[in-house]
């Protein structure tokens, strides 16, 4: 006796059976007669999905540095003195998280003697139910071996927190496996840094758009030699911040 290798015979339980009988017979003078009955039972494995998800969002982060000086330039006699303020401003702009991507693998075993050809779905547990695109080098899967697909979905937003695999196959109800998402953040640039601004002796670690004023008295020197042949002199202060 045989169990089938259609798999359409085994129904949506994965199960079938059927009854043979055998009878003998003595001769019509004696006119005996015995039966027996052999119950034959078959069964198909159904196919056995795993399943693996991991999620990742993008974010970027850029950074601007202005410095400013108000006034920028005077003029005046010996021994008088200017005020000026230096300003710093460190703008940072925040893309916020995008580009939502849950993806991973699915591997479905066949334990059965005989080769299963499978459709196979993938879908989140987000509002929108998002579904993913599944690739996979074979929908058969020969006996003993496992096909390895892989997969992408492009959700809204990191709501979702389950990933669910089904696996359909002739001969048995669909098989499915689930596997928690686990997110992770792609960030591009930097969330702090240090300002610095040495001619002052600054230093401050920040994370946000930062305004840092500083200010400054300049002096016309004392010194007659100082104003040379021509009765005047200038100079340049130059700050830089980091």
């Amino acid at each position: 006796f045989t169990c089938s290798t259609d798999p359409a015979a085994y129904g949506e339980n994965g199960s079938y059976s059927y009854v043979e009988t055998n009878t003998a017979n003595l001769n019509d003078n004696i006119d005996l007669t015995a039966s027996e009955d052999v119950t034959v039972t078959c069964y198909l494995q159904p196919l056995v999905p795993t399943k693996t998800a991991a999620g990742t969002w993008d974010r970027t982060v850029d950074w601007d540095l202005t410095k400013t000086v108000d006034d920028d330039s005077h003029t005046g006699y010996a021994g008088d003195t200017f005020d000026s303020i230096w300003s710093v401003v460190a703008t940072k702009t925040d893309s916020g998280p995008m580009n939502y991507v849950v993806s991973g693998t699915i591997s479905i075993y066949n334990p059965a003697a005989i080769a299963q050809t499978f459709t196979v779905s993938d879908v989140l547990n987000d509002a929108a139910a998002t579904v993913a695109t599944v690739s996979c080098p074979s929908y058969t899967v020969a006996p003993l071996d496992t096909v390895n697909c892989t997969y992408n979905a492009s959700p809204a937003d990191a709501t979702a927190t389950l990933n669910t695999v089904t696996v359909a196959a002739l001969g048995n109800p669909a098989q499915t496996d689930d596997d928690p998402i686990e997110w992770t953040e792609n960030l591009t640039g930097y969330d702090e840094g240090t300002l610095s601004d040495a001619r002052f002796d600054y230093s401050a670690l920040i994370s946000g758009t930062t305004t840092q004023t500083f200010p400054e008295t300049f002096t016309c020197s004392t010194d007659p030699a100082a104003y040379g042949e021509n009765g005047s002199y200038s100079y340049v202060e130059t700050n830089t911040a980091n």
